[in-house]
């Protein structure tokens, strides 16, 4: 009995590695564009029902480009709030 249950495993572990779907190994990667995986956003706030609300600059290859984008669309959204939402002072 133990030599029958010790067979059946060695028959079962050589499909195993037989299995043509297991023994494929996955390709590298050819003429594909490297992934942009850093996202520049900026905080907004939050919306009525409490969510974060952002504005979404763009993804980077690079976290240094990124950084650069961002206060890049900081620096324009500010000049952007002032000149439209600008207070008239006293003197004018």
């Amino acid at each position: 009995m133990n030599m029958a249950s010790s067979s059946g495993a060695g028959v079962m572990q050589r499909e195993r590695l037989a299995h043509p779907e297991r023994t494929k190994l996955k390709k590298p990667r050819k003429n594909k564009k490297p992934k942009k995986k850093y996202l520049g956003r900026i905080y907004i706030g939050r919306d009525e029902t409490g969510k974060q609300i952002f504005e979404h600059v763009g993804r980077f290859a690079k976290k240094k480009e990124r950084d650069e984008a961002v206060e890049q669309a900081k620096r324009e959204r500010v000049a952007r709030a002032t000149v439209a939402n600008a207070i008239p002072l006293c003197d004018e």
